[in-house]
């Protein structure tokens, strides 16, 4: 009995990858078919997502939604990627716990003087 190959799928989401390559919006036509020329198989789409197989040759190679993304950052090239820092929330940093007590309990009483 011959086993026929069932291929893994992968949903994307378009924006994740407009904002990975630090864009707003991305082309959706043009991530189908860049991904289609390197072999996957697009099944479904949306507004906002993609579902493809993933080819036989490739199923050890592509694991998660970060690999496409690598794969069509190749395609396009690395220079169309945005360079940017991280976004932070306004006044985010991350504090250990005496810090926290100081500006809770400490700063205030220092100021009631």
């Amino acid at each position: 009995e011959q086993k026929t190959y069932r291929p893994p799928s992968f949903t994307i989401s378009l924006p994740r990858i407009a904002q990975e390559m630090g864009k707003t919006t991305i082309d959706p036509q043009d991530v189908k078919e860049r991904l289609q020329l390197l072999g996957f198989t697009v099944t479904h789409t949306t507004e906002e997502t993609l579902t493809l197989n993933i080819p036989a040759g490739r199923k050890w190679d592509i694991e998660s939604s970060e690999d496409f993304i690598e794969e069509y950052v190749r395609v396009v090239g690395i220079n169309t990627v945005t360079e940017s820092l991280p976004m932070l929330a306004p006044n985010y940093y991350p504090i250990d716990h005496e810090q926290q007590l100081r500006e809770e309990i400490i700063d205030p009483m220092y100021s009631a003087l």
